[in-house]
């Protein structure tokens, strides 16, 4: 019996072993992997029975039990079936009076395993191993109960004589034998999850866009991914563990001297670092690039540093984009300043001028830093003025409409010049951020506009208290645009009513004949240009 139960361990460890290999090297078909476990816990099972313990002819006991509630509770449906359709087999090949004994226990404990693997879905790490040997006790209960099936009332003599073993030494087994499969289950998730994290690491270092590069603790680069490569010149091949500073060359672009590296200071501070600004990476055939970003520390799990990674890009196309603006903004301000029109911008967001032409000096009297801090629409707009333009300028701007306005300002020294200014507005995400407008000086125009205004209300006045009427027409155009108060009193006409001047002539007129001879009179005298010819009585 000693060498039974030895043999039989000895399979159950050689179980476990290649129950771990099967789930290392498992097939992607889920299928195929269950079948794959079936085949091998039924052999197992077919292998303990070739061990028994012989308790009495056609009658014997062995490690199948165990191996067939394993393979119900780890390899799930499928390898239950097919453990069990194989070890079913041979005992019917053995054949014997325990023929039914030995094919219901195979079946009930092949049954029990995977009633406990559907109970615990998903939960399998983390049984208990008292829970493992509850599993064990019911699954030998079951052995035992199959043994009434023996011929001729053996069963209770069998159950009497085996029971306390049975339930001493298999569930313990089994529990045991669990507890290594829950192992080898958790390692090899483990080993699975970091697998997939360097995978994941992997891929996402190569797919970034900008320079990676990572050391140890001593400086020695253990990653670069292909962009640093490109940027370096060395392939991580002949980088790997390399010192940084010898891969990694800066230089400050204005002075020229070599600029500390980078691991240095992470390692010092222990904390993310930027890099100096104006740094030239040196690459491996001597080329300059201009770089920026930044160094962080790589810390385990108790916060300790175990090596740097660093970060960064090339900068050449962003410098060269940088200059261009540059040299355009100063184009345009050397554009707009040479002009008597004053340029502005106005920051919505921070409620603030932010730039101001020169000229505002010459027109205004205001300097452009005196200018940031005026309070434009509440003192310096004209009363008259100061309500309409504000409301209408804010109106336009939240709709992201360029527009125009005129006004009154006040000078620094107190006097009040007419200013037309031009607005365009910069929107983003349907909301004004700045306000860009040029302002031109219209006083002169205004001045104009008023005098002609005062003149023509002056004519209008004297033209109205004549004592003659008056009325004057647009040929050209058509219709009748002005008569003075005696016209309408003598006539009874009123400007309003005649539209043109068919209509005109009409009215004052009726008599047809008579109008006729009054329009030959004066195309006669427009076209001799002698006014003579247009008078009649």
């Amino acid at each position: 019996m000693l060498i039974a139960l030895i043999q039989n361990a000895a399979l159950l460890v050689l179980l476990s072993v290649f129950y771990g290999l099967i789930k290392w090297y498992r097939p992607k078909n889920k299928i195929y992997y269950q079948l794959i476990q079936g085949i091998w816990f039924g052999a197992v099972a077919v292998a303990a029975m070739m061990l028994p313990y012989n308790y009495a002819p056609g009658m014997i006991y062995d490690g199948r039990s165990v191996v067939l509630t394993l393979a119900g509770l780890w390899g799930g449906g499928y390898a239950t079936i097919v453990s069990v359709a194989l070890a079913g087999a041979y005992r019917v090949y053995l054949g014997g009076s325990g023929i039914w004994a030995g094919l219901a226990t195979i079946l009930f404990c092949g049954l029990t395993g995977l009633f406990f693997r559907q109970l615990f879905k998903g939960k399998l790490s983390d049984i208990k191993f008292f829970r493992f040997i509850i599993i064990g006790i019911i699954a030998h209960l079951g052995m035992l109960a199959s043994q009434l099936l023996l011929p001729e009332n053996e069963g209770l003599e069998v159950i009497s004589r085996l029971w306390f073993p049975v339930l001493l030494i298999f569930p313990v087994t089994f529990a045991f034998l669990a507890k290594g499969f829950q192992f080898i289950e958790r390692y090899i998730r483990s080993e699975q999850k970091i697998r997939e994290a360097e995978t994941l690491y992997r891929t996402t270092l190569q797919s970034i866009g900008d320079a990676v590069i990572s050391t140890d603790i001593e400086g020695r680069i253990n990653q670069m991914n292909p962009v640093t490569e490109q940027l370096t010149g060395w392939k991580f091949v002949d980088a790997k563990g390399k010192r940084l500073d010898k891969i990694f060359r800066i230089i400050n672009e204005e002075t020229r001297e070599e600029v500390e590296s980078p691991y240095v200071k992470v390692i010092q501070s222990g904390s993310v670092i930027g890099l100096a600004n104006h740094t030239l990476l040196i690459s491996k055939n001597g080329s300059e690039i201009p770089i920026a970003d930044s160094g962080a520390p790589i810390k385990n799990e108790n916060g300790e540093i175990t090596g740097v990674v660093l970060v960064f890009r090339d900068q050449t196309e962003e410098r060269e984009y940088q200059k261009k603006i540059a040299r355009s903004e100063a184009q345009y301000r050397e554009l707009v300043e040479s002009t008597d029109a004053i340029a502005w911008e106005y920051d919505v967001l921070i409620d603030k001028w932010t730039y101001v032409a020169p000229q505002v000096t010459e027109k205004l009297g205001w300097l452009p830093e005196e200018w940031t801090n005026l309070e434009f629409w509440k003192n310096n707009i004209h009363p008259d003025e100061r309500e309409s333009a504000t409301n209408y300028c804010f109106a336009c701007a939240a709709k992201g409409e360029q527009h125009s306005l005129e006004y009154r300002f006040k000078t620094k020294d107190g006097n009040y010049i007419w200013l037309r200014d031009v607005v365009a507005v910069e929107m983003q995400e349907n909301k004004p951020v700045k306000l860009r407008g040029v302002m031109f000086d219209i006083t002169e125009r205004k001045n104009t506009e008023i005098s002609l205004k005062e003149k023509n209300t002056f004519i209008q006045t004297v033209l109205d208290n004549l004592p003659i009427g008056i009325a004057l027409n647009k040929i050209d155009e058509g219709n009748a645009f002005y008569m003075n108060r005696r016209f309408e009193e003598i006539y009874g006409w009123k400007a309003s009513e005649l539209k043109d001047i068919p209509s005109f002539f009409e009215k004052v007129y009726p008599d047809k004949t008579y109008r006729e001879k009054i329009l030959k009179m004066i195309m006669e005298g427009i076209e001799s240009g002698d006014p003579q010819k247009m008078h009649w009585e």
